[in-house]
């Protein structure tokens, strides 16, 4: 039996490494890997679904061309002899732009990132900006501290106090969970907020129920409480924090009694609240939920205010935990100047995608990592801006909404059939080299050799026609220096 190195490409909090058994040309078990910090030997369900998705009967393994009401299969060759011919006529007419790729998180992966370099060289297209989960967080992360670095997970023992704040570990990142756990053991206490009693609030040592959405409202009664409770730590405050007095003079504006009456939780409770935050040491973890709220960024942004005022910052076993983006800054994502290529392009704000595609003429889409005909607000006018697209393309291993609703189904790789490099920006930055466990299930092409032969057929002279290894090693070069 060969055992390979892998990691999880799921949009996951962890990430995690992965030990992958393959007998007689099969892949029979995925395990964690035991040595890899956070992931400890063990997976999550979902995990652990990626052998059943390689091998899932429903999986396209060929592309499917919209035919009537129905679709039919065509080869490889075919496929890219469309896009061919559809992309040379919007090029040549410099109309670039009238192209939409619409990409998220649902595969990790450098390479599955591929997309984003092909179309800066075919002159450049319309992108949506923002997102439909943690971006308004990041935001607020980014404008509050510079950017968005945490400390290990090691330093939590170092902690008095943890706040889950909208984080529900037990469900969402059980690897933090199993640590929160030992946390307890070692005498640190847990807080849970979030708008009901979840799983991880059976470990707690105090849960708070807040409205949904009013968590900016109790952020801000708490910071109003910890001036009144002589909590603020005026040093630290006074030395780091640009606009502190005038914070204060603004928390002098609002009333304690309506905001608590905004949160749905009596002065008691916030009192409460308040004696653990009076420890000192607190890690706060914020979940990626309560920014999804129209006020999301500033509720963000008043926990981090918190934390702040309280001195729970640059010190071991404080904290604000959202995201963790150190490789994206370090490694060349463009290692072939792609983007002085992309003299056309545009964005337009993710939630407005029914509004640009209805004002503006919009000659083709292409779908990457996402499934936004089950994901985007208000889905009936989504779909009826996507069905007026003449040239829908979706990127995917199953018949997702958006697939169905598709004119061409270009078929993908599982995370085992491609080598890849996959990071983290969530919960701990990490970086792993996915190995090439077993070829691609009855056809020859992933992303990355789709777009490259794609390139080759448009003619487009200056993308990189290299090797897997070649491009990545291109990619990694930062770190060697």
């Amino acid at each position: 039996m060969e055992i390979f190195k892998n990691s999880c490409s799921l949009d996951c909090f962890d990430v995690c490494k992965i030990d992958v058994y393959k007998e007689n040309g099969k892949v029979v078990k995925l395990q964690g890997n035991k040595e890899h910090n956070l992931t400890d030997g063990f997976l999550c369900s979902k995990g652990l679904k990626h052998l059943n998705r390689l091998y899932d009967e429903n999986r396209i393994l060929k592309p499917l061309l919209k035919v009537g009401e129905g679709f039919k299969e065509i080869s490889f060759e075919e496929a890219l002899d469309i896009l061919k011919n559809r992309l040379s006529e919007i090029k040549n007419s410099n109309s670039t732009n009238s192209i939409i790729h619409y990409s998220e998180s649902g595969a990790g992966g450098l390479l599955k990132g591929i997309h984003d370099i092909f179309f800066n060289f075919l002159g450049g297209i319309s992108t949506a900006s923002g997102g439909t989960c943690w971006s308004a967080g990041c935001a607020a992360h980014d404008y509050d501290f510079g950017g968005r670095k945490t400390s290990d997970l090691d330093d939590m023992k170092n902690a008095k106090v943890i706040i889950l704040w909208s984080r529900n570990p037990a469900i969402t990142s059980v690897h933090l969970y199993k640590k929160l756990i030992e946390m307890k053991k070692l005498g640190v206490k847990i807080i849970t907020i979030d708008f009901r009693t979840n799983e991880t609030s059976v470990i707690s040592d105090l849960h708070i129920n807040v409205k949904g959405g009013s968590d900016g409202a109790l952020a801000l009664a708490l910071c109003k409480m910890a001036f009144e409770h002589n909590l603020v730590d005026y040093n630290f405050s006074k030395n780091n924090i640009v606009g502190f007095e005038k914070f204060k003079e603004y928390l002098d504006t609002i009333v304690l009694d309506e905001l608590l009456l905004d949160c749905g939780i009596t002065k008691d409770e916030a009192t409460k609240l308040l004696d653990y935050i009076s420890l000192g040491n607190i890690m706060t973890f914020i979940g990626y939920g309560l920014q999804r709220y129209v006020n999301g960024g500033n509720s963000v942004r008043a926990i981090d205010a918190l934390m702040s005022i309280t001195g729970n910052l640059g010190k071991s076993g404080s904290g604000v935990f959202y995201s963790s983006k150190i490789y994206p800054q370090v490694l060349d994502r463009d290692p072939y100047k792609s983007s002085n290529f992309d003299k056309n392009s545009r964005e337009f704000p993710i939630t407005k995608f029914s509004d640009f595609v209805a004002q503006n003429e919009i000659k083709a889409i292409f779908i990457s990592k996402a499934n936004p005909l089950n994901q985007l607000p208000n889905l009936n006018k989504t779909l009826e801006a996507y069905k007026s697209i003449p040239l829908k393309v979706c990127f995917d291993m199953f018949l997702t909404d958006t697939a169905k609703n598709s004119d061409l189904i270009i078929p993908v790789t599982n995370t085992l059939e491609s080598e890849d490099i996959i990071y983290s920006s969530m919960l701990m930055p990490s970086l792993m080299y996915n190995e090439k466990v077993v070829e691609p299930l009855d056809y020859r092409m992933d992303e990355f050799e789709f777009f490259k032969e794609l390139a080759r057929a448009l003619d487009l002279k200056n993308y990189p026609q290299v090797s897997k290894t070649e491009y990545l090693n291109k990619v990694l070069a930062p770190l060697n220096t």
